[in-house]
């Protein structure tokens, strides 16, 4: 099953949208300051909407969870009273590895140039790198 949401947490940290950031993600700070909200939030509501399905994600570290590894950090960095069902978060990057792709020269946005298909958005742009995972994992199989 392939299925999307969007989520905008509010930083705390870094309540100010750098120029960087911006220029990575088209994230803007009206968008974080109009749809923004707390983190423990937005992690309850991701949980909420994923319920028990795996979630696949793609990271070139050696962190097993990939994206479920920032979930715990945030989690743990504000001390939040949530529990991350650890088990339903994985890297795929290593079935990616395993046919070859060269995952440290390929991230999520990236991932399609190894495989010659055509972008769907701009790298960083969330959407576009799940597109980029998915359409690369299809032609594995």
């Amino acid at each position: 099953m392939i299925d999307t949401t969007s989520l905008y947490c509010k930083p705390v940290l870094n309540p100010t949208v750098s120029k960087y950031f911006s220029d990575l993600t088209e994230l803007d700070q009206a968008t974080i300051d109009a749809k923004g909200i707390s983190c423990e939030e937005g992690i309850q509501q991701f949980l909420d909407w994923i319920g028990s399905t795996t979630c696949f994600s793609y990271a070139y570290s050696d962190k097993p969870l990939a994206d479920g590894h920032i979930l715990l950090e945030n989690i743990e960095l504000y001390n939040l009273p949530i529990s991350l069902p650890v088990e339903q978060f994985k890297n795929i990057s290593s079935v990616f590895a395993a046919a070859g792709v060269p995952i440290t020269e390929y991230n999520s946005g990236k991932l399609h140039q190894f495989f010659s298909l055509p972008a769907t958005g701009r790298e960083h742009e969330a959407m576009h790198d799940v597109m980029s995972i998915i359409h690369s994992a299809f032609t594995l199989y």
